[in-house]
């Protein structure tokens, strides 16, 4: 190899693994104030109805949640089956906080565990595995499939995957529509909507939180999923669940959102 192309890569490999630092740092100091986000109004009338009825009924599912953050979809999950439930997360702080909220009640195996990273021991395969918030922190394209590839391997053959993500249909145009909803979202770089991997940010006003995302192309989430062997992939928008006199506001807020679901489902015949 050229040296040029020698001090490209070396290059390229820095940026990453300075773009994941600033994530591990960024999601390591704001726990508290992360987890208070969870009562946002969005969240509450919004995000948080729409994703569980996207989970749908539960009995004895085992669980896998990726990303869980400090819990709060892991918990609402293990209320609901008596299967095992795990939350993965590759932030310590946040699995330190995790298990201190279960506070004896349920139990729930949470790990600190790197899913952008192959995971090596995996402890079985699960009916339902949940990546909430997790391929937005992808910092280039291979820790992108690699967390691709961790879903598949702890999915069981005809189990399911829902994960809730920030949209990659969100167009630079339509940043500023969320500030009505106290987010607001910014970047340095002429590629977003253009270039996977591009660095974008969101900050919620309200608490003062900032973190930073990067934008993949809604093809290349389809592709990668269909690459890896799942079925079926398939965008499902968020939808309100307010009361009669604030659903248009939150109609509104649905409507061309800044965040989305989606569902993907590993085929029970893998010959």
């Amino acid at each position: 190899m050229e040296e040029s192309n020698k001090e490209e890569v070396k290059q390229m490999a820095e940026e990453n693994t300075n773009s994941q630092q600033l994530i591990d740092d960024t999601y390591a100091t704001i726990v508290k104030e992360y987890k208070t986000s969870k009562m946002l109004p969005w969240r509450v009338f919004v995000e948080t109805p729409s994703f569980m009825k996207l989970v749908g009924q539960l009995t004895n599912e085992d669980i896998i949640d990726l990303a869980c953050g400090e819990g709060f979809y892991t918990r609402k999950m293990q209320e609901l089956t008596t299967g095992k439930v795990f939350g993965f997360d590759y932030c310590e702080n946040f699995i330190k906080m995790a298990k201190w909220q279960l506070n004896g009640k349920g139990h729930i195996e949470y790990m600190h565990v790197d899913c952008s990273l192959p995971i090596v021991d995996i402890p079985q395969q699960f009916d339902l595995v949940t990546p909430t918030f997790l391929l937005q922190n992808a910092v280039n394209e291979e820790r992108f499939e690699q967390m691709v590839k961790n879903i598949w391997n702890l999915c069981k053959p005809g189990g399911r995957v829902c994960g809730l993500n920030a949209s990659p249909f969100l167009t630079r145009e339509n940043f500023n529509k969320a500030a009505d909803y106290c987010v607001t979202f910014s970047t340095d770089s002429d590629s977003y909507f253009e270039k996977n991997a591009t660095e974008y940010a969101v900050t919620y006003t309200d608490l003062n939180i900032t973190l930073v995302l990067y934008w993949y192309s809604p093809s290349h989430y389809e592709k990668t999923f269909e690459k890896l062997g799942f079925k079926n992939f398939r965008w499902i928008e968020l939808e309100p669940f307010a009361d009669a006199d604030s659903y248009e506001y939150w109609k509104t807020f649905s409507t061309d959102n800044f965040m989305i679901m989606y569902e993907a489902i590993k085929p029970s015949d893998l010959n």
